[in-house]
């Protein structure tokens, strides 16, 4: 019995394992968030998120996250601020920008190249430092 529990959790535990580091499709790249809703002023109008691929506006809150196509409505005299992730800045939407569609994240760098400057740069930290010299053991009687 003790076995066969053991068994179970590596099998979910090795699931888990593929989930998380399976490669990602076009899909799970859509939901990466790309921004948040740092900041919303309404006044006598309205800020409104419409997350893409649907046809319903919804009230926004704020830190709601945003995501590449995502579009951001505001009426009248009320405002939004939203904060891109990646240090690509913020916006501050209003009427006259509205609907604002939020931008899709570019990727400049490949996963590998990523990996390969990392490594890099941690070979380069390690070479660097001084190594220690060597001690003359003492012993005393």
């Amino acid at each position: 019995m003790n076995r066969n529990r053991r068994n179970a959790g590596c099998l979910i535990l090795a699931i888990g394992v593929v989930v998380c580091f399976a490669p990602l499709n076009a899909h799970a790249q859509s939901s990466e968030t790309t921004g948040i809703i740092t900041e919303i002023k309404v006044g006598r109008g309205r800020v409104e998120v419409k997350p893409a691929g649907s046809r319903d506006w919804k009230q926004a809150g704020p830190l709601l996250a945003l995501r590449a196509g995502d579009q951001v409505r505001v009426t009248s005299d009320a405002t939004a601020v939203i904060l891109f992730s990646g240090e690509r800045g913020s916006v501050r939407v209003d009427a006259a920008t509205s609907p604002f569609t939020v931008p899709p994240i570019k990727r400049e760098e490949s996963k590998t190249q990523k990996a390969r400057a990392l490594l890099e740069a941690s070979l380069n930290s390690l070479s660097a430092t001084a190594k220690e010299p060597p001690r003359g053991v003492l012993s005393t009687r």
